[in-house]
């Protein structure tokens, strides 16, 4: 059977009170559990429970629940739209070229026929390519997005954390509360309007991003050229291209490119290339021949600031005898 409450006891439980404590053996036990000011001792026993909660409240909110290397998510960790946004912020920060462009009712079937195009155009970029390079067609992806879900990932992945550095989770509050500002700031705000798709490119290549601008939004339009899929083709003419992203460093403001600048983005050389020409005129020239090239501009410098001494100390020499003659 269990023990009675004495009725006294009972009401003052019901109206939020301690009741009356006749035993002096247990009062002190209570108080030192509770942590009671002086104050509170003052008032007696009948000292409320909000009075104990709030005295016993800072030792419990001061212990972290959570490791240090994975704060708090502004959603739930175990929720698809915290799942997207670190899926989004890792595209962006692996792709040093993002190209987004709308789309208006693309089929699923269209999309698997607009991938395969692009990637047999891609690949044939790839076998033209020097020995020894790296093949990039298996990498350059087309991703459907969640605009606003985006949009936080291009805010996080922009704005360095206090320090200049990244944000060790970037779907954390605090990467949230200190980029929310930039939410109609930020220089592809314009842009994100709409259903969305992206084309990621791993580096900077200009035959394959010429390659696939040409294919995805080409200037003129052409006919349906032998073999072609036609899903494709049906879903070449529900695509916009709106802009692109370029990612220089992995800590520094992106620039946003229009159509222009990306067709001016594909004229220039790839580094492949670059590094060919750098090394025939290496070749070519010689090591003496560099060397005498690099000399010669501090040689020069050091003659001329050689003559204008001297034309300043013959001036002044002049100025001198002028004097001496109009004295005498």
């Amino acid at each position: 059977m269990r023990p009675r409450i004495p009725s006294p006891a009972l009401r003052c439980l019901r109206n939020g009170q301690l009741p009356a404590m006749t035993s002096a053996a247990v009062r002190p036990t209570i108080i030192l559990q509770s942590n009671v000011s002086p104050l509170q001792l003052s008032q007696g026993p009948s000292a409320s429970y909000a009075s104990v909660a709030r005295a016993t409240v800072p030792s419990a909110t001061a212990v972290k629940t959570y490791p240090s290397t994975q704060p708090p998510s502004y959603k739930a960790p175990t929720s698809l739209k915290t799942l997207l946004q670190r899926l989004y912020l890792s595209l962006l920060r692996s792709s040093p070229l993002t190209i987004v462009f709308q789309h208006s009712s693309v089929r699923p079937v269209e999309w698997i026929a607009l991938r395969r195009e692009l990637g047999l155009v891609l690949n044939k970029v790839d076998a033209g390519l020097p020995p020894g390079s790296t093949a990039l067609a298996p990498f350059i992806k087309i991703n459907v997005v969640d605009t606003a879900l985006f949009g936080v990932a291009v805010r996080i992945a922009d704005q360095p954390a206090p320090g200049d550095k990244l944000w060790a989770y970037g779907a954390s509050r605090e990467a949230y509360r200190a980029t929310i500002s930039l939410k109609k700031k930020h220089p592809l705000a314009p842009l994100l309007i709409g259903p969305l798709a992206l084309l990621t490119f791993p580096a900077l290549s200009p035959p394959h991003i010429t390659a696939a601008l040409d294919l995805l939004f080409p200037v003129k339009k052409v006919a349906q050229k032998k073999g072609f899929d036609p899903l494709a083709m049906t879903a070449l003419q529900k695509i916009i291209l709106l802009g692109a992203r370029v990612q220089e460093r992995v800590i520094a403001s992106p620039r946003v490119l229009d159509d222009a600048g990306i067709r001016y983005l594909c004229d220039l050389k790839s580094v492949d290339e670059l590094r060919g020409e750098m090394v025939a005129l290496l070749t070519s020239v010689g090591g003496g021949e560099i060397v005498r090239t690099l000399e010669s501009v501090p040689i020069n410098l050091g003659r001329t600031i050689e003559g204008r001494r001297k034309m300043l100390e013959e001036a002044g020499r002049g100025g001198k005898v002028e004097g001496e003659v109009k004295a005498g």
